[in-house]
């Protein structure tokens, strides 16, 4: 029986043990936990603080570059103008060829409608040589008259 007694006294101390044991082995797993907690906490505030610093530069950035955002503007409107210019230059250019075919349109007209020989002929021609040739022999008189007329 005592012997027994014995037994349970070691057996209840163990038991004790492995009680204590198990406590301080959640209490040091707690204590882990709550430590990556408060430094992961401590991460997101240094990452916090790096954005608030990030953004305070480029704030203080802006206001030191304000001339440049101003001269990009400039340099966008000055480029909306020189647009606006070339538009209406081709604008004007355009109506200038208009003009320009209207008169082509008058020298390829027919001889017949210059009152000339050849009737049904038609005249497209930019050199007195080839006027020469398309007139025919006897057509260097003419062929000045019909230059004289473009």
């Amino acid at each position: 029986m005592h012997n027994s007694g014995a037994t349970n006294a070691s057996s209840h101390v163990g038991e004790r043990n492995i009680k204590k044991r198990a406590e301080h082995k959640a209490m040091g797993r707690r204590g882990r936990e709550e430590a990556y907690k408060g430094k992961r906490k401590e991460e997101e505030m240094e990452e916090r603080r790096e954005d608030r610093k990030r953004e305070r530069n480029r704030k203080a950035e802006e206001r030191r570059c304000w001339h440049k955002r101003r001269e990009a503007a400039d340099k966008e409107r000055l480029c909306e103008k020189q647009k606006e210019e070339r538009e209406r230059v081709r604008n004007v250019n355009v109506a200038g060829e208009e003009r320009e075919r209207e008169r082509e349109r008058e020298k390829t007209s027919t001889r017949e409608d210059r009152g000339g020989e050849g009737a049904g002929d038609v005249c497209t021609l930019k050199y007195y040589s080839q006027m020469k040739y398309r007139a025919g022999p006897a057509g260097t008189q003419r062929a000045r008259i019909f230059l004289d007329l473009i």
